[in-house]
């Protein structure tokens, strides 16, 4: 299966093989397997589509925005009129799975959720209502979907991988999705703000502090620093985030070096005073004594356990 993927387009929907990227119809599903080099790629069509970058460079442009593509990022694109296009200028190769979802399927997944009557007496009933999603890069490893995104895409290369139905992956997929995007909206709700477009907005800012603070565990992040990349006040951002999260940035990146310190260890690869250094710790006392707080054990008799 895997070299199927260089240089050619593989769809899982129609197990069929593409030369080159395929136009897309609206009333078909698409679950696309890559990885070639791409220069660019216009979609004028409508449909909801979900994308990993394993491998991924460049941008996708809407008409009033931009985001950029790193290695290991989702984004959703929602259906709207205008589409959307991805510019990779440097042309370099790319590692991609991708699920453009129909019309048809989209509207079936919208009823099941937002139909207020039972199903069981109305199944073939459309809803007016439809889900929207946060149109961000986000880093994969973080989110639920983007993980199983990973999971997806990690199975590709499996022998077996021809066998799993394509619709039923898309309705996991989906699922998932709506999961993560319902917790998300939980989370805006918390923050002071009138309209719920600017509670999105800020959501999305608060994101970016967020993952900042996971892809940078091993430095001393100050407020001023995720004030910058995330566009906020630092006194918005203090504020927004402890509502969000329910831990001020500076609780919340010791919570997760913590986190992280724990998996270290269980490893039995590193020396408590490695971890301490791997993550930043200012000295190995203040180490093992947040780490004692946290989980009732220290470090060093963490590591004998598992021994």
């Amino acid at each position: 299966m895997p070299q199927i993927f260089t240089d050619k387009y593989y769809d899982h929907f129609s197990k069929k093989i593409f030369h080159e990227a395929p136009v897309f119809a609206n009333h078909e599903n698409y679950m696309m397997r890559f990885n070639t080099h791409m220069e660019s790629y216009n979609y004028t069509n409508n449909n909801l589509t979900l994308i990993y970058f394993n491998k991924g460079y460049g941008r996708i442009e809407w008409t009033n925005k931009r985001q950029i593509i790193n290695n290991d990022v989702f984004i959703v694109a929602n259906p709207c009129t205008t589409g959307w296009r991805y510019i990779n200028q440097i042309n370099k190769r790319i590692d991609v799975l991708s699920l453009v979802v129909s019309e048809t399927l989209k509207k079936q997944f919208d009823t099941f959720y937002f139909s207020n009557k039972n199903v069981l007496d109305y199944p073939f009933e459309s809803s007016n209502k439809t889900s929207f999603f946060i149109e961000k890069a986000l880093r994969a490893e973080y989110y639920p979907c983007g993980r199983l995104l990973k999971q997806i895409h990690r199975q590709s290369f499996e022998t077996d991988f021809n066998f799993l139905d394509a619709e039923e992956i898309a309705i996991t997929v989906l699922n998932s999705f709506h999961n993560n995007q319902l917790t998300a909206y939980r989370f805006a709700d918390g923050i002071a703000a009138k309209k719920q477009s600017t509670k999105i907005e800020t959501l999305k800012r608060l994101l970016i502090a967020r993952e900042y603070i996971h892809d940078n565990l091993n430095k001393k992040i100050v407020l001023d620093e995720l004030s910058d990349i995330s566009c906020l006040s630092k006194f918005h951002l203090y504020n927004s985030f402890k509502s969000v999260f329910g831990k001020t940035p500076h609780q919340y990146a010791n919570y997760t070096k913590l986190q992280r310190a724990k998996v270290l260890l269980m490893t039995n690869r590193h020396s408590v005073t490695e971890v301490s250094s791997i993550l930043g710790f200012n000295d190995i006392h203040s180490f093992s004594k947040l780490f004692k707080k946290a989980y009732k054990i220290s470090p060093s008799k963490l590591i004998l356990t598992v021994n």
